[in-house]
């Protein structure tokens, strides 16, 4: 993770119910780790709940926890960089060039009993904001969704590019519209990196990919791919990214397309 990270961030460590938490924490928050620990109680809405991943909102805030289950899950991840952590960064970048996400609050690093847990708090999107995924739930137009997504999300995708960072996990579920603004922005960003001041074509491409392949799997157009791909690469050129290939970007997808709908 970068380490010019913005002094509106304090250290924290303390010790809470036989837990050690260390992580960063935004200056002028208290009692976060205790929010954390009420993830499993009622008064949390459950947004996600998988063995690995558990989310919810809680008091105007977004509550994300990283399970990792099993002895060998925990040995490897005690040699990465939290996730936290690199969400927290990514978005000090998107803040940084100009795009939208919900600001965090904290990125902590649980340990209990040799057990580790990582949380990112955040604040919750507004009730006028809604993800792309929601927007096709409550009966979005196919037409009209890809339309935001070549002339409101693809240029801000080519803002990040050209910073030199990439997403990471990419998909009609971690973008989201503010119809009080009109602002595009992106969540779940710990899948976020940066690649050097110049990133690489294959990185644009796989970008792309899980983007376009997200919209056919969901709109079931999959038979279509060429056509979309070729749509999008040209809002992309036209954004000022760097010109793609569509070979490049379609044999980007395949994998993505067969694994279907784990990317949403």
């Amino acid at each position: 993770m970068r380490t010019d990270m913005s002094v509106r961030y304090t250290d924290v460590h303390t010790c809470i119910s036989g837990s050690d938490w260390h992580g960063k924490i935004l200056a002028g928050h208290s009692g976060i780790p205790e929010l954390c620990m009420n993830l499993d109680s009622s008064g949390v809405v459950l947004c996600k709940d998988r063995p690995k991943v558990k989310a919810g909102c809680c008091a105007g805030f977004f509550i994300k926890r990283y399970n990792m289950p099993g002895f060998f899950t925990q040995l490897r991840r005690r040699f990465k960089t939290p996730r936290p952590y690199r969400a927290l960064a990514g978005a000090l970048q998107l803040e940084k060039i100009g795009i939208a996400t919900p600001e965090v609050i904290a990125a902590l690093v649980e340990t209990r009993n040799w057990v580790r847990r990582e949380y990112l708090v955040t604040t919750s999107l507004s009730a006028n904001s809604q993800t792309f995924l929601n927007a096709v739930s409550d009966g979005a137009n196919a037409d009209d969704l890809w339309q935001k997504l070549c002339c409101g999300v693809i240029p801000e995708l080519c803002r990040l590019h050209d910073s030199g960072w990439i997403h990471g996990d990419l998909s009609i579920r971690n973008i989201y519209c503010d119809r009080d603004s009109g602002r595009y922005g992106f969540i779940d960003l710990d899948g976020m990196e940066c690649c050097g001041r110049i990133l690489p074509t294959a990185d644009r491409c796989r970008e792309i990919a899980r983007l376009v392949s997200s919209y056919l799997i969901v709109f079931r157009a999959i038979e279509h791919r060429d056509e979309f791909i070729c749509r999008a690469i040209e809002s992309y050129r036209n954004s000022g990214g760097t010109s793609l290939k569509p070979d490049n970007v379609a044999a980007a997808m395949k994998s993505m397309i067969i694994r279907g709908e784990k990317y949403l």
